[in-house]
């Protein structure tokens, strides 16, 4: 899991949050990622790059990407 990974590479459990979000699709998806770093007040956003044929046709675009373009704010890591 992500937050093992994290925890193993230096990052404090208390600094962590998991959030998830249901309803939103393509660009949306990134657009609600982004709100909920926000309102978290988060300085880092990390996601998954790779996904599941279902997911990826959920999705319909790269939430990595929208990610990356939108969220200048943020430092986002894109994970394999």
């Amino acid at each position: 899991m992500a937050t093992t990974t994290l925890r193993h590479g230096g990052v404090p459990a208390g600094t962590l949050d998991i959030l998830f979000s249901e309803g939103v699709e393509g660009l949306h998806a990134a657009e609600r990622v982004l709100e909920l770093a926000r309102a978290q007040r988060c300085d880092t956003v990390v996601v998954g790059r790779a996904s599941v044929s279902w997911f990826r046709k959920l999705m319909s675009a790269n939430l990595a990407e929208e990610l990356v373009r939108r969220g200048k704010e943020f430092t986002i890591w894109v994970v394999q």
